[in-house]
């Protein structure tokens, strides 16, 4: 299959596999990696861990040791809680 390039917060460059998400851009980097991503950037901007890169993005793979994660933790618990008082 394809290669694509993408670019990694250090500046250095990672090649994956054409249609990759941002978590197997994860995986490839590292499985703890993985196992620790909560969300990505992608070119700068908040994205899902199962959105697909592109040849020549910016990424940035966040754990809980991100500030912003924190936004996206509260976001998911926030839609569980709602479904949790639909539910009774």
């Amino acid at each position: 299959m394809a290669q694509i390039e993408v670019i990694l917060p250090d500046g250095s460059k990672l090649q994956v596999e054409q249609n990759a998400t941002a978590f197997d851009v994860a995986k490839q980097i590292s499985e703890g990696l993985a196992r620790n991503a909560i969300a990505c950037k992608i070119n700068g901007k908040l994205s899902s861990l199962t959105d697909k890169v592109n040849n020549n993005d910016k990424i940035e793979i966040l754990t809980d040791k991100n500030p912003e994660a924190l936004s996206v933790i509260r976001h998911s618990c926030s839609h569980i809680m709602a479904q949790a008082i639909k539910r009774n």
